[in-house]
């Protein structure tokens, strides 16, 4: 079987930082939509710390969509890149937030 000139390691791993991005950018709107309507009220404005590593904890989580995707059309060395970006995403994550995990 010939395999896709997209099917490479280093395109899932792109694909992966991607997906994180946009998906940040996606959650931070709704966020921001969610809070200029009053759904969000001033009271939980303590907690804006907490919901940024919420959000891009889900926008990290957001790549299961994109592993699964590459697994269904048999792109498997992207789907490997995917995990490995995906997996550093959430070591750059964990590293950026590992002061406030331990309060």
């Amino acid at each position: 079987m010939k395999r896709h000139r997209l099917d490479h390691i280093i395109f899932g791993i792109v694909m992966a930082f991607i997906v994180v991005y946009l998906g940040s950018i996606m959650i931070s709107g709704l966020e921001q939509m969610f809070q200029e309507s009053g759904a969000i009220d001033e009271t939980t404005a303590s907690i804006s710390g907490r919901r940024s590593r919420t959000s891009w904890l889900i926008a990290i989580c957001l790549n299961i969509i994109t592993i699964n995707y590459f697994k269904r059309i048999y792109w498997l060395e992207a789907q490997r890149g995917a995990l490995v970006g995906t997996f550093a995403a959430a070591m750059i994550w964990f590293y950026n937030f590992y002061p406030y995990l331990l309060n």
